[in-house]
């Protein structure tokens, strides 16, 4: 029996990992960038008040949760392969609309599988964003 590996997830989300299809998504978080700051407060700060300037920006975690295939030869596999060799992957997560995308460089950080005994094989793919994350919509 051949694995379905049919992209799927609510709301027509898909996503891609160095160009191969992950199938059976089930939920996608991120990313999530934050502003670091820097504390730049002196003697001279108004009123004693501490002050703080934006300094660099952190891409953010991105987590998937799949539906875990066994024998998957696409997304879910190439995505194993890179968090083993610490390799950097190219994430590309498209909205229902089919023009509106993230196309992020990220490090796979994490598979975290929930193998239940009489349940669905769920599992959750972890990726830390390296770089800028670019947004598009045309």
């Amino acid at each position: 029996m051949v694995a379905d590996t049919t992209p799927q997830i609510g709301y027509g989300f898909a996503a891609t990992w160095n160009g191969h299809d992950i199938g059976k998504i089930l939920n996608i978080n991120g990313p999530s960038p934050k502003v670091d700051t820097v504390d730049i407060t002196n003697n001279d700060s108004a009123d004693a008040h501490k002050e703080f300037v934006a300094a660099f920006v952190d891409g953010g975690e991105i987590s998937i949760e799949v539906r875990e295939i066994p024998g998957d030869t696409t997304g879910q596999k190439y995505f194993l392969t890179d968090l083993q060799a610490r390799t950097l992957g190219a994430l590309v997560i498209t909205y229902p609309d089919a023009v509106s995308k993230w196309t992020i460089s990220a490090i796979a950080t994490g598979w975290d599988p929930a193998r239940p005994f009489d349940g669905v094989m769920n599992a959750t793919m972890s990726m830390k964003v390296t770089g800028k994350p670019a947004f598009t919509n045309s």
